[in-house]
């Protein structure tokens, strides 16, 4: 399965209550999942999933939104994602 319809099927999830998950970046979490990163200087899903306790596919997709927002490093197998901002950067990355 390729990347792309694999984020396909994970935005098709669904939480237990029936309703659409938010967009990562609109996630009341994700300020949490980005803070979490810039501290521990690095994130999994799994890491962030014990760290905020939420699903696994919740904290892939925060991963994701991350990543394509330039404050992580590209996904490399077997190894955590980096982080590439320090917080001042990501801040002044948000007031914008």
């Amino acid at each position: 399965m390729e990347k792309d319809e694999l984020m396909k099927l994970l935005e098709q999830e669904e939480t237990d209550e029936g309703a659409k998950l938010p967009a990562p970046e609109e996630d009341p979490l994700f300020p949490k999942a980005v803070d979490f990163a810039l501290e521990a200087g690095q994130v999994t899903p799994g890491v962030l999933e014990r760290a905020l306790e939420i699903g696994y596919g919740r904290a892939a997709r925060m991963v994701e939104a991350m990543e394509e927002m330039g404050l992580i490093s590209p996904f490399v197998p077997m190894q955590p994602h980096t982080v590439l901002m320090t917080r001042e950067q990501w801040e002044a990355l948000q007031k914008k």
